[in-house]
């Protein structure tokens, strides 16, 4: 199909589509992004989509909740590790609409996810320049995204390098870095203090 980039023509191909339908659920409206100053943002949060045993959600990881969201909890603690504060921050989904399965058991996320990533690269880049970077949040959200050259299963490449994922890489042309909500990725493990500290050093040097 052609690129897509109006999110409600997205929507609606999804849900007229004949596989494709049985995986989405027409909930309006979906979760909105996240932000306290888009002038005060120095990095995006991506998440993977708004599913979450069927609740429906007014933000993107329910952030009506702020801090206290039990589903930005973890990513949260990763990112104070790094020096930075919900404030900074703008989140978002890759895919924005509900599905009827979580990710992890959707076996047509990834296929989904292509469709959104020209409409999610277009709301970013009119809205922030290159220099602020991605922060990603599972696996299959870096398949999507990148290239071949960065595909495959070995999630934690990216951390026990300490590397970035460099935006001729990847789909949305910036700087990705990988942070994970499994508690394997926690950056305050010792593990990780390299990693930990070339994100820290790039939003405080």
């Amino acid at each position: 199909m052609a690129t897509i980039i109006d999110e409600v023509e997205i929507l609606d191909y999804l849900l007229n589509h004949e596989v494709y339908k049985e995986y989405c659920l027409d909930l309006k409206p979906y979760p909105k992004e996240y932000h306290y100053d888009i002038n005060k943002v120095k990095a995006v949060v991506l998440g993977a989509d708004p599913s979450n045993n069927n609740e429906e959600l007014e933000y993107v990881f329910g952030l009506e909740e702020k801090e206290d969201s039990k589903y930005f909890r973890m990513t949260l603690g990763n990112l104070k590790e790094v020096g930075l504060k919900l404030e900074q921050l703008y989140v978002q989904n890759l895919c924005k609409n509900y599905f009827k399965y979580e990710t992890t058991e959707n076996d047509k996320w990834s296929e989904i996810a292509e469709l959104w990533v020209p409409c999610l690269r277009k709301e970013l880049d009119s809205l922030f320049d290159k220099s602020i970077p991605v922060f990603i949040t599972a696996g299959k959200i870096r398949d999507v995204l990148c290239y071949d050259v960065k595909k495959g299963k070995d999630y934690k490449s990216n951390y026990e390098k300490a590397e970035f994922i460099m935006p001729e890489e990847n789909k949305l042309g910036r700087i990705i870095i990988p942070l994970y909500r499994h508690w394997n990725y926690k950056l305050s493990e010792f593990e990780w203090k390299d990693y930990r500290d070339k994100i820290y050093y790039t939003f405080n040097d």
